[in-house]
């Protein structure tokens, strides 16, 4: 299924494998009262050149529940501006039984996401499953809390962030799945409150990644370029960064 040069006004759902290999491009969505694009139990869907705005909810939302989970989706050179919620949510929980395997998210733009101040807290991209590669992004002004917030394995790597209120790039163990390598590699943060952050989570019923590598970033003008915080038991190898 193509879907491609419409503009939506409300939530879009892609429920089930009727909708594998689905591609969505150059579309607008903007104002929906909802969150505007809802992945459940579809694989190999690709969403590009679409614009992103004015949404009440999040962004693009892969579901926690249902049988299967949303395997290689791909979300790529999209623009997401103006978004009080989450820009993507890639969501599990211990009840769901599956991962959302092989997510990639490269060379989009975010501007002005995650601005609403709320206590669950707002993130430009808020990463729960693993083995999921976020790369080649562009953010601007995360006012509510980090502009990436990864929960598991995988890849953060030549990402530019300007200005988020809290981290520019954050670990903190509360994903379902565990195991495997967290690398964060040759990103650019700047202006930020923190730059690259380490939490361990005290509920013991949360695994953890195997380990980090942290390398080659640049880090300015933020008031910690880096920090960890928590029993952190998990080995973290940093080098060759700029901080």
């Amino acid at each position: 299924m193509i879907i491609e040069n419409t503009v939506f006004n409300s939530l879009q759902t892609l429920d089930g494998s009727s909708f594998d290999g689905s591609v969505i491009k150059n579309c607008i969505f903007k104002g929906s009262s909802d969150k505007a694009l809802y992945l459940r139990d579809c694989h190999n869907v690709e969403i590009k050149d679409c614009i992103f705005t004015g949404c009440t909810r999040e962004a693009i939302k892969l579901a926690s529940t249902g049988t299967r989970g949303c395997h290689n989706v791909s979300i790529h050179h999209n623009y997401f501006y103006n978004m009080p919620s989450h820009g993507i949510l890639a969501s599990l929980t211990k009840d769901s039984g599956f991962n959302h395997l092989n997510l990639s998210i490269s060379d989009n733009e975010f501007y002005n996401v995650a601005y609403a101040d709320t206590v669950d807290k707002n993130h430009c991209l808020y990463i729960v499953c693993s083995g999921f590669s976020i790369t080649g992004n562009l953010f601007m002004d995360a006012k509510d809390a980090h502009a990436i917030s990864v929960r598991a394995s995988g890849d953060v790597k030549y990402n530019k962030i300007y200005s988020a209120k809290e981290c520019g790039i954050r670990y903190f163990n509360s994903s379902p799945v565990s195991g495997g390598i967290l690398r964060i590699e040759g990103n650019e943060i700047s202006a930020s409150t923190i730059g690259i952050s380490f939490e361990k989570n005290s509920d013991s019923n949360y695994g953890t990644i195997m380990g980090a590598i942290v390398r080659n970033n640049i880090i300015k003008y933020c008031q910690v370029p880096y920090e960890e915080k928590g029993q952190i038991n998990w080995l973290i190898e940093k080098r060759d960064c700029t901080w």
